[in-house]
C-alpha cells in the first residue's frame, strides 16, 4: 500500500522528469508535422536536431508531411525545404528568407525558393563538399546527366564543365542558364548530348577567374590555381565516377563575363586537357594588355583538334565586350584557326545576363559537339569489352587482342584528368613502360569504329 508521503514523492518525481524534458535536460522523440503548397513533390527538414542536413519527411498527403526524429528537443531550431538542399529552403509570403522556425505542433510553408521533383530531374547538386587544391577550403558541384545516360549504360559522354555554378541550372540570384533545358530539348531533337559539369563560385570569383593581375579588383590573381583546382580535383572525380569520354576532343569549358575570361584561357594554358572552349560575354577587359602579350606568345600544340565559340550581345551595356572579343577572336586566327574550328558571333538585342545567355547556349553547345563530330564520341559508339586484354605490370602497360580483329589499332592512354600522356599503333600486342603509379584511362579504337575502353590502375 502506498503511503500518502510516497505518493507525493513519486508526482514530484514525475513532475521533475516532465520538468527535464522541457527544458531540455532530457532528450526525447520530437514530431514534426508541416501543411506544404499545392504542388511539393517532396519535403525536407534541417536543423540542430540533425546538423542543418536535409532530412526527407513522410508524406500524408498531396500537401502535409511528418517526421519523427529521436533525440530532438523542442527547444532545436530548424527551418523546411522542398529538396535535399538550401537552394529549395522555405521562404516567406515576399519571397525572402524567413527566420529559423521554434516548435509548434503544425507549421505551414507559404512559399519555397525552388520546387524539388525527384521524379523528374536531370541534374544533382552533389552533397560532397570537394576539397579544391591548391586553393584553400571546399567546393560544391553540379551534374547534369543526358536523358539516356541510365539507358544505355555502355555508352560514354564528352564532359562540358562550366563556372559560376549557381546559376548554371538554378537561380543562383541573378537568374539562370537552364542548361538542362537546353540540352534535353537537344536530345529531343535528335542531337547527341554529354554531362555537364557546374562549378560553384565562391566569395574570392574575382581573383579565382583573373589570369592575370587586375589592380583594382584582383590584385592577387588566382586563375591559375583555380584552373589548376579544376583538373586535379574535379576533373578525375568526374572521370572516375561517371562514364566519361575522357579525351581532349570530348572535354570543354566554357563560361560567361569573368567566366568567359578565364575559359579562354584555361583553353589555351591547358590545351592538353581542354578541345572545346565557350567563350560567352567575355570581361577581356578585366586583363587586356596582359592576355594579348600572352595570346601572342602562346605556342598551342593542338589547333587542328580545337574548338572555340567568341559570342557576346550587342546591348551589354558596354561597347568594349564587342570590340574586345573582336581584338581577341583576330589574335586567335592569327594562330592559325580555320573557320570551321572557331565561330564568332555578335547577338543582336543581346544583354549581359542569365538570360540571354540561356537562349545562345545551345547553338554554343551544338558547335563545340556536333552530331558529326569522331568516332570516339557518343555517335555510333561500338563498344567492345571483349577483344583486347589490358595488363599492367612493374610500371608496364601491356595491351593485346584477345581474337585477331584487325590489322591496325590506336592506342590513347590518360591520366585521370584527361590529358593524353601516350598514343600508338600497334597490330597484335603492345607495350608500353615506365609509367608512373597511378589511375589511367585506356582507350582502343580500330578501322571498324570499334572502341575498347577501361580503367587502369598501375
Amino acid at each position: 500500500m502506498i503511503k500518502y508521503n510516497d505518493n507525493i514523492h513519486m508526482r514530484t518525481f514525475l513532475f521533475f522528469i516532465q520538468f527535464l524534458i522541457l527544458t531540455n535536460f532530457i532528450s526525447a522523440a520530437v514530431t514534426y508535422q508541416v501543411t506544404v503548397p499545392s504542388g511539393t513533390k517532396a519535403c525536407y527538414i534541417a536543423g540542430e536536431m540533425n546538423g542543418w542536413k536535409q532530412q526527407v519527411m513522410n508524406k500524408l498527403s498531396e500537401t502535409s508531411y511528418t517526421i519523427t526524429i529521436d533525440n530532438a528537443l523542442i527547444s532545436h531550431k530548424y527551418k523546411y525545404c522542398s529538396g535535399p538542399d538550401w537552394i529549395y529552403e522555405e521562404l516567406n509570403a515576399s519571397g525572402g528568407v524567413i527566420s529559423n522556425r521554434t516548435y509548434t505542433a503544425n507549421d505551414q510553408v507559404i512559399r519555397w525558393r525552388g520546387v524539388y521533383d525527384p521524379g523528374n530531374i536531370s541534374y544533382q547538386y552533389l552533397p560532397d563538399n570537394f576539397a579544391f587544391t591548391p586553393l584553400t577550403g571546399t567546393r560544391r558541384i553540379w551534374v547534369y546527366l543526358p536523358p539516356d545516360y541510365q539507358s544505355n549504360p555502355s555508352k560514354r559522354y564528352p564532359v562540358l564543365y562550366m563556372h559560376d555554378g549557381q546559376n548554371v541550372f538554378e537561380n543562383g540570384g541573378f537568374g539562370s542558364w537552364k542548361v538542362q533545358d537546353a540540352l534535353n530539348q537537344l536530345h529531343a531533337a535528335g542531337n547527341p548530348v554529354g554531362i555537364v559539369v557546374a562549378i560553384n563560385n565562391s566569395n574570392d570569383r574575382l581573383a579565382e577567374y583573373a589570369p592575370f593581375a587586375n589592380a583594382n579588383y584582383a590584385p592577387t590573381p588566382r586563375g591559375d590555381l583555380y584552373i589548376d583546382a579544376i583538373i586535379k580535383n574535379i576533373i578525375p572525380y568526374i572521370n572516375a565516377n561517371y562514364r566519361t569520354l575522357p579525351d581532349r576532343e570530348n572535354t570543354g569549358i566554357a563560361g560567361s563575363s569573368l567566366g568567359g575570361l578565364i575559359s579562354f584561357y584555361a583553353g589555351l594554358k591547358k590545351d592538353s586537357i581542354f578541345g572545346r572552349i565557350g567563350v560567352i560575354s567575355p570581361a577581356f577587359w578585366y586583363n587586356r594588355t596582359d592576355l594579348t602579350t600572352y595570346v601572342q606568345n602562346r605556342k598551342l600544340n593542338f589547333i587542328n583538334k580545337t574548338k572555340i565559340y567568341f559570342i557576346c550581345g550587342d546591348s551589354e551595356g558596354d561597347a568594349d565586350v564587342v570590340n574586345d572579343m573582336q581584338s581577341f577572336y583576330q589574335l586567335t586566327m592569327n594562330k592559325g584557326f580555320t573557320s570551321q574550328q572557331v565561330k564568332y558571333e555578335v547577338v543582336a538585342g543581346g544583354n549581359h545576363n542569365e538570360a540571354s545567355w540561356a537562349t545562345q547556349i545551345s547553338r554554343v553547345y551544338e558547335f563545340l559537339f556536333p552530331l558529326e563530330n569522331n568516332a570516339t564520341t557518343v555517335q555510333n559508339l561500338n563498344v567492345k569489352e571483349s577483344c583486347f586484354q589490358v595488363s599492367s605490370f612493374k610500371n608496364q602497360l601491356k595491351i593485346s587482342q584477345k581474337n585477331f580483329i584487325t590489322n591496325e589499332n590506336q592506342l590513347n592512354l590518360y591520366n585521370i584528368t584527361g590529358k593524353l600522356i601516350f598514343s600508338d599503333k600497334f597490330s597484335n600486342e603492345l607495350v608500353v613502360k615506365n609509367i608512373q603509379n597511378g589511375l589511367y584511362i585506356c582507350i582502343i579504337s580500330n578501322e571498324n569504329h570499334d572502341i575498347f575502353l577501361q580503367k587502369v590502375i598501375i
